[in-house]
């Protein structure tokens, strides 16, 4: 079983880790210190995970609010923390365990055996009514993402809210309908987080929203709520042909 860990505290994350190591069924694919760094891994990542084992409270961002913004429909989460009091929450979002600190190996263990019985539970389960909705939650995209600029300040993004993206160095600055935000990620980083329904490239060091394309003026785009044409690079003419079929772009 593959399994992340989600944990700001270095101590807790070598624990859980050495743990991890010594139990032949599960294997390690990555560690994070912080929430936003988790959701943006688990968008791009092809990688199935099994388990994430998820601390409660961090900075930016708190192991609930990360629960609440992934899909853990075919994933089971086991949350340790120094806490009691997060426990009843917890558990209205189907986790698999809780466990307090500090976490005796027996205890892990336990908690391992039985996230393994619910995925093979689930691997096992129902009808075929039941088989097709699950396909069909697999499907549906998530239509937003946390981005966190380079002043540290994390930001919920709508994809359906991204007008256009400018590449800027080792930066990219993000034009939304409510706010420019900066990252400190490659254009490439960037487009690998947001689906292809919504944004497409134009430019070396331009994308944009599809749905605020206006006109096309030679070779550049006029979009709604812009504050500037957008090139189109020679190299992206097809994509800007595809998204308007009736643009005759030479």
């Amino acid at each position: 079983m593959n399994c992340i860990i989600v944990d700001d505290d270095l101590f807790s994350t070598r624990l859980i880790a050495d743990f991890i190591k010594r139990t032949s069924t599960v294997d390690l694919v990555s560690t994070f210190n912080n929430a936003i760094d988790a959701i943006d891994y688990i968008a791009v990542s092809k990688e199935k995970i099994d388990i994430i084992f998820l601390d409660i409270e961090m900075p930016e961002m708190s192991g609930m609010d990360f629960i609440k913004s992934v899909d853990i429909s075919n994933t089971q989460v086991i949350i340790y923390s120094s806490q009691e009091k997060y426990a009843l929450e917890s558990y209205e979002y189907n986790v698999c365990d809780y466990l307090l600190k500090p976490v005796t190996y027996a205890r892990f263990l336990k908690s391992v055996n039985k996230a393994k019985a619910e995925l093979a539970k689930l691997d096992q389960s129902g009808t075929t009514e039941e088989v097709t909705s699950k396909d069909k939650k697999e499907e549906e995209e998530v239509e937003e993402v946390f981005l966190r600029d380079n002043m540290s300040t994390v930001y919920k993004v709508r994809f359906n809210d991204i007008i256009y993206l400018e590449a800027q160095e080792n930066y990219v600055a993000i034009t939304t309908t409510t706010r420019k935000i900066t990252v400190h990620k490659t254009m490439k980083d960037v487009l690998d987080m947001l689906p292809e329904k919504y944004i497409t490239r134009t430019h070396r060091s331009y994308a944009i929203g599809k749905r605020f394309v206006k006109d096309i003026i030679g070779n550049e785009l006029n979009l709604l709520l812009a504050d500037k044409n957008i090139p189109i690079g020679k190299s992206y003419k097809d994509n800007i042909k595809e998204l308007i079929s009736n643009a005759k772009i030479q």
